[in-house]
């Protein structure tokens, strides 16, 4: 939802591939932000700006996009050889939080939004995969000290990690 409570940002493939849509509440003025031939999904408005991040598979793998919605600035926040995504800003908007395979296992990383500097949170190596499973990467949310990793299973468990 934007910061103005008007309209609801959301990704859909209803073009034949995910694209980021933006529609009034009221279901009024439907426009396509993204109308590109990759596919764009998960997208975050940042706190307090007319921003967005999201993933893309633009560049051929999974990175993570940042744009400007007042004109349409578009660029990669992370392009590596990675696949990069499910991400969360802090409630400042200073720290994106994201899941990253790029040590070879899926871990939570953040990066400043000013300076660009990346740090590794978790260090999951002994499972294949990285993070456990059944992590709803796509749900997980920053407080100011945690950040709120929810599970698949039906069990009520919930991750935090103190940041």
């Amino acid at each position: 939802i934007s910061h103005d409570g008007q309209s609801l940002i959301f990704y859909s493939n209803q073009c034949g591939n995910f694209d980021i849509w933006r529609v009034n509440i009221d279901g009024s003025e439907r426009e396509i932000i993204t109308d590109w031939p990759s596919n764009e999904i998960y997208p975050i408005l940042k706190p307090n700006e007319n921003t967005i991040a999201f993933v893309s598979d633009k560049n051929g793998n999974l990175d993570l996009w940042e744009m400007n919605l007042d004109n349409k600035n578009t660029y990669p926040l992370i392009d590596e050889n990675s696949m990069e995504g499910w991400c969360s800003w802090s409630q400042d908007g200073k720290w994106l939080y994201y899941v990253s395979n790029k040590d070879g296992k899926f871990n939570i990383w953040k990066m400043s939004s000013e300076s660009g500097v990346k740090e590794q949170l978790t260090n999951y190596k002994s499972s294949d995969y990285g993070l456990p499973n059944e992590i709803l990467y796509t749900k997980f949310s920053v407080s100011k000290n945690s950040l709120i990793l929810p599970l698949e299973k039906r069990t009520g468990d919930i991750y935090i990690l103190s940041l």
